[in-house]
């Protein structure tokens, strides 16, 4: 939505990637909009995005619609004068959390997607409801599927999860100073909460175990947080097992939060 600030908002979204202070990430983006609601550029921190300037033929077409979620159909005019139609996904953006214990361990949630056909480890998160700021939503998410509340929020990067379809975008947050607070799922989720050792979680990283982009991304994004507390081996990168050594270091057992008379390991 064009709020006639000059500032792009898509989906619920509020824009925090220009402040300044502590934690505020220079990966961050935004969309520059001219009077007329066309997207004139983006800016970024650091990043290789360049400025790009476009209009739009036309109003748009909603093909679908279910929610929050749509599908448009637009007619644009890219820089060169080139004509493409092609379609647009509305989605809210959300919020993710790599949240962290004192006792150096990472919040995790076993997600069941139906789409896929998965159940996948994932950070905790969700979108980002109408009213709500990136850090608002990852507070609520984090409590809502763990059971945990973050005494503190750091913004740690944004992304956009599909630039070519959507201009929605996934905020990440790193948490800590956890405290127990009411875990209270949404309808229809099947969650199942649990924690693994910083070391283990960034060990399965590297072999490739997880899958859901928002994790991936946000697992990255506070590799070097992780790093500067000396909880990932300082400068070093994770073992591996290539080069035909493996790693011998025992394999932590994760720690489910569910009765203790329900414990099982993690597989």
């Amino acid at each position: 939505m064009n709020r006639g600030d000059g500032i792009h908002r898509d989906g619920g979204c509020t824009d925090w990637s220009n402040q300044r202070g502590s934690g505020s990430s220079s990966y961050s983006g935004r969309i520059l909009h001219d009077a007329e609601g066309n997207a004139s550029a983006v800016i970024y921190g650091r990043s290789l995005a360049e400025t790009v300037q476009w209009s739009k033929r036309g109003p748009s077409r909603l093909v679908y619609k279910l929610g929050r979620f749509r599908i448009l159909e637009e007619h644009r005019i890219l820089p060169g004068g080139t004509s493409v139609v092609f379609p647009v996904l509305r989605s809210p953006c959300f919020s993710s959390v790599v949240a962290l214990t004192d006792e150096h361990e990472v919040v995790l949630v076993r997600d069941l997607h139906p789409v896929p056909g998965l159940r996948l480890l994932e950070l905790p998160g969700g979108r980002i409801e109408p009213g709500e700021t990136p850090r608002t939503a990852a507070r609520r998410e984090l409590e809502e599927e763990t059971g945990w509340r973050a005494r503190r929020l750091v913004p740690i990067g944004s992304y956009y999860p599909n630039p070519h379809w959507g201009s929605y975008r996934g905020h990440l947050f790193l948490g800590d100073g956890l405290r127990r607070g009411s875990r209270n799922p949404d309808p229809g989720e099947s969650l199942r909460p649990l924690l693994l050792p910083v070391e283990e979680v960034y060990r399965r990283l590297e072999e490739g175990h997880f899958f859901g982009g928002s994790t991936l991304v946000g697992l990255f994004m506070a590799e070097r947080h992780l790093r500067g507390r000396g909880w990932l081996g300082g400068a070093e990168s994770p073992p591996t097992s290539s080069g035909g050594g493996t790693d011998s270091r025992r394999r932590p057992m994760t720690r489910p939060l569910v009765p203790r008379d329900s414990l099982k390991r993690d597989s």
